[in-house]
């Protein structure tokens, strides 16, 4: 992880989908400050950001993925649709998989102006995965305007990361 990654955030958003519940784990940089989130669209402020958030389901016994059904294409896909769903300004920048410790991520990088100052552009890259049965969600994210090469750097950072199954050992380490 990049050194300035010095703080770790839990918690779970509740739906009232029975299996849509969400367990959520930001690693971030400690001095840019904290940005809570509430509701269920989240706008990011106006602070400086730069950080991994890592999403999963919290009831794994609800839609299980084989990952024989986890196609990369439509991963990638299914990811753009719901970036465009969101937003029209969203530019494209990486639409790739990667293989790393023996599992396939679908990885989509996108810049799109900031919603509380379009003068800035909020960077994000994501990758998705299926971990026992469950699809999981890495995104890094920034919005700091110096961070140019953000999308090589969290590429390469990813890359360097030990992935561990959720039933055994339930984390993510470095």
């Amino acid at each position: 992880m990049p050194a300035d990654f010095d703080t770790l955030l839990s918690w779970e958003r509740s739906s009232d989908y029975s299996c849509g519940d969400e367990r959520y784990y930001r690693i971030q940089n400690s001095d840019l400050g904290i940005d809570l989130e509430k509701g269920y669209f989240h706008y990011d402020s106006l602070n400086q950001f730069r950080q991994l958030t890592i999403t999963h389901r919290t009831k794994p016994k609800c839609l299980k993925i084989g990952t024989l059904d986890f196609n990369i294409k439509s991963a990638i896909k299914n990811q753009q649709n719901s970036i465009k769903a969101l937003t029209d300004e969203a530019h494209f920048t990486l639409e790739d998989s990667i293989h790393i410790n023996h599992r396939d991520f679908a990885m989509v990088g996108y810049e799109e102006p900031n919603f509380k100052n379009p003068k800035v552009l909020d960077k994000k890259l994501t990758y998705h995965t299926i971990i026992d049965s469950q699809l999981v969600c890495f995104e890094f994210y920034s919005n700091q305007p110096q961070d140019t090469d953000f999308f090589t750097e969290m590429t390469d950072v990813f890359e360097t990361i030990e992935i561990k199954n959720i039933d055994s050992g339930r984390h993510v380490s470095d």
